[in-house]
């Protein structure tokens, strides 16, 4: 059986049990490849399509909440007063999609989901679920998807984003924010042009590939590598990967006090540093210059990179 067969079986046995959990259902078939499936996998199985718009008024919301089952979710900017949700696409099952947005409070909940159903069988997904804010949005985002990618863009102002995937990618671009949080279970985390106070990003099976972060920075990869470069250095940085690499490239001038560990791998650091005490086995504690801001790294089953730019 070919990796990449392994990995789509993989992520629809884990699809299983979260649909599983989020609807009640008993029994729930996803096939991720969308060529071929026996007759009895197709069997009921009813092409639908869905296009659907619903709009909200936020002038009291303090929170945007957004939960999709399948769709792939994108968050765009535009000049606007309110939110505008549209789902689109096709797919194929013997089940209902449910698409809702209801005020409670002050938090906009927008929801996709399959009704409740016996046994829902799934395949042959192309679902997307775009959400356009006003651009002057300033409070709390917050994005869970079951199976799907998250991809945010252009967006300045907000307060508090936390994302989550359980079998999807993340992607975010040009974020402004006071915080984020990130959580992919089965995916990877790609950011580019981020500025925020503090960001926790995590992948318990995926990468983590950041540039140009400005802000403290939390990344934990269970299985997988880390990836982060920046122009500019003058945060911290803590990074933990289980089983992967870890490499970080800062600018040649940039001053920092570096504790390194990499259980079983090697440490290659390109700036001079003064070693504090003594050298043990796969380990570097020192610093370049004279710090202000810390980078922590730690790997168990990989190498350790720190390289200048």
């Amino acid at each position: 059986m070919s990796i990449s067969k392994k990995t789509s079986y993989a992520k629809a046995a884990l699809i299983t049990i979260l649909l599983t959990t989020i609807t009640g259902c008993s029994s729930i078939n996803i096939n991720c490849d969308n060529a071929g499936g026996s007759n009895k996998t197709s069997m009921n199985l009813k092409r639908q399509t869905v296009d659907e718009t619903k709009n909200e008024k936020i002038d009291n919301i303090n929170e945007i909440s957004i939960d999709a089952t399948i769709s792939s979710i994108n968050v765009i900017p535009e000049k606007r007063s309110d939110v505008k949700a549209h789902v689109y696409g096709d797919f194929s099952s013997n089940a209902s999609l449910e698409f809702k947005t209801q005020i409670s409070g002050e938090k906009l909940n927008i929801y996709e989901r399959f009704t409740n159903n016996y046994s829902i069988n799934i395949r042959n997904i192309d679902l997307k679920l775009d959400i356009y804010v006003p651009q002057d949005y300033s409070k709390n985002l917050t994005i869970e998807s079951s199976s799907g990618d998250i991809s945010i863009k252009d967006i300045a102002n907000l307060d508090k984003v936390v994302i989550k995937t359980k079998s999807g990618d993340m992607n975010i671009y040009n974020l402004k924010a006071a915080s984020l949080e990130a959580y992919a279970t089965s995916g990877s985390f790609g950011g580019k042009d981020i500025t925020v106070e503090t960001a926790s990003i995590n992948a318990s099976s995926g990468d983590i590939n950041i540039e140009n972060l400005n802000g403290d920075l939390s990344g934990v990869v269970s299985s997988g590598d880390i990836s982060v470069a920046n122009p500019e250095f003058n945060h911290d940085m803590d990074l933990t990967a289980s089983s992967g690499d870890a490499e970080v490239t800062i600018p040649k001038s940039s001053e920092f006090y570096i504790d390194a560990a990499a259980s079983s791998g090697e440490i290659t650091c390109e700036f001079p540093a003064v070693v504090e005490g003594k050298s043990h086995g796969n380990t570097l504690r020192g610093v370049v210059g004279n710090p202000k801001n810390k980078i922590n790294i730690k790997t168990s089953s990989g190498d350790i990179y720190i390289r200048s730019k």
